[in-house]
């Protein structure tokens, strides 16, 4: 069972990470579909295109009260599992009672992953996921 209190000291610590990146604008669009699956090698730039398109989010007035990151490489959070994944939902809301758009990095490291990806796109959830 994964510790609430230390997976919101993550998801607060997530929102500096993404914020201190300078991110070379591309030419990639994230806009048009409200789920998306980022798939590609290893260190080929999958999180920065997450860190821009959340910059570009906050630039256009969003706030963190509406966005989570999580990034699932973080040892902290090491050996969550597929019930676990709901606690994301249950500490956004003890912060925010806005609906969060999900931003998830290398989500492939929680085994069973794609039900809970499946209920929140079934439910109409904003989600960007990266994996390899």
């Amino acid at each position: 069972m994964i510790n609430k209190q230390i997976l919101l000291e993550v998801m607060l610590e997530n929102r500096q990470e993404v914020m201190r990146h300078r991110v070379i604008p591309r030419n990639i669009s994230l806009d048009g579909f409200d789920r998306q699956v980022l798939v590609g090698v290893r260190r080929a730039g999958k999180s920065y295109i997450l860190y821009g398109h959340i910059q570009n989010l906050i630039a256009q007035g969003h706030t963190w009260d509406e966005i989570v990151y999580l990034n699932f490489e973080d040892e902290r959070i090491a050996g969550m599992d597929l019930a676990d994944l709901n606690a994301i939902l249950e500490v956004h809301a003890r912060v925010s009672d806005k609906r969060p758009m999900l931003f998830l990095d290398e989500i492939q490291n929680v085994e069973g992953w794609e039900k809970f990806a499946r209920r929140l796109a079934d439910n109409k959830y904003r989600i960007i996921i990266t994996g390899k």
